[in-house]
């Protein structure tokens, strides 16, 4: 039998040819390509994740409630009571309560003409105060001073917290925690290992609405005219105890981790 033997240029031609083939990825095992080659064909490798929403929610008390109220001239009978009048009074109610008068501030001030007793005509001045209380009983007490002095308008118009943005940030690293402990329940459940965070993102940080005209709370609105005074005179008091609402505050977060073996640590391939 004869035998061939190929020259040695023939036989790294091949090489190089079959080397370029394999770089570029184009070989297809079953398959041909368009020369009729066997080829291979690589999967692709996919890194396996897990994403979760993590959340945290709590409240906090207020350590700043804001009361707003108004001082106006009224009269009882025919006697006129002036605003300074009213003033003197809640200088020496806050002193009584241990408020220092530099708390209180003016908002603003003006006068209108008004019909009183739908006959005659006088000037009714009108001055709105804002003074700002560090915890609800003392709030109640003042409302209670409000009642003793007559004082027509007052509501808590604001909440507020000296800390609050530390409270969020507790917020967030607890939300960060629970997805957390979320997702590596679920990935040791399936045999594997949770791994480092790929993305952390923040889509939630809730505070309730500290504006709280929405519970505005009223005792007497002076209206002139006779036909509705007796009405008004019949509302609610001021002494009524007071609720003052909690600041709520939430954190909701999205987080993306690595997904490992259990044995070796590597990222799982699939």
């Amino acid at each position: 039998m004869k035998k061939y033997i190929l020259p040695l240029f023939l036989l790294s031609t091949a090489g190089i040819s079959m080397a370029q083939q394999s770089n570029s990825g184009n070989f297809n095992s079953g398959n041909t390509n368009n020369a009729g080659t066997p080829a291979i064909r690589f999967a692709e490798i996919q890194t396996p994740t897990i994403e979760v929403n993590g959340e945290n929610e709590f409240e906090i008390a207020p350590n700043e409630i804001v009361v707003h109220f108004t001082l106006m001239d009224r009269y009882e009978g025919k006697k006129k009571i002036t605003i300074a009048e009213q003033e003197q009074k809640l200088k020496e109610s806050l002193k009584k309560l241990g408020i220092p008068s530099t708390k209180l501030t003016l908002q603003d001030a003006s006068s209108s003409l008004a019909v009183i007793k739908r006959k005659n005509k006088d000037v009714i001045s009108t001055k709105n105060f804002e003074i700002t209380l560090n915890n609800a009983p003392l709030v109640s007490k003042l409302f209670e001073q409000f009642d003793e002095i007559d004082i027509q308008l007052a509501y808590i118009h604001k909440l507020n917290h000296t800390q609050l943005d530390s409270f969020k940030n507790v917020a967030r690293i607890a939300a960060v925690k629970n997805a957390k402990m979320k997702a590596k329940s679920m990935v040791e459940a399936t045999g594997s290992k949770l791994g480092m965070p790929l993305m952390i993102n923040e889509s939630q940080n809730y505070t309730s609405n500290m504006n709280n005209d929405d519970y505005m709370y009223k005792n007497r609105i002076l209206v002139v005219a006779d036909s509705v005074e007796s009405e008004i005179a019949e509302s609610n008091s001021l002494s009524e105890e007071i609720e003052i609402r909690k600041i709520t505050i939430k954190s909701t977060v999205y987080v993306r981790y690595l997904i490992l073996e259990k044995d070796n640590g590597n990222p799982r391939v699939d």
